[in-house]
């Protein structure tokens, strides 16, 4: 929700009509926990796993994205 506030209404929707989506949107969450545990880490690796949980998290936003547009349809 915080990331697509103008999809309010479609998101809770799709929520509440779509196993898949709900899937899709435990992922986005556990992808931005882990961004935000990582952003946080010092340790030599971290950049590395950071870059690689934001490329994650804009292929699952891309997903969400999909999803809304099949909605309109």
């Amino acid at each position: 929700m915080e990331r697509f506030p103008e999809e309010r209404k479609a998101l809770l929707l799709l929520f509440q009509e779509s196993l898949s989506f709900q899937s899709l949107c435990d992922d986005y969450g556990e992808c931005l926990a882990a961004l935000r545990t990582w952003t946080q880490t010092t340790s030599k690796e971290s950049p590395a796993i950071c870059r690689a949980y934001k490329e994650l998290l804009m292929d699952l936003e891309q997903e969400v994205r999909r999803y809304l547009e099949l909605e309109e349809a």
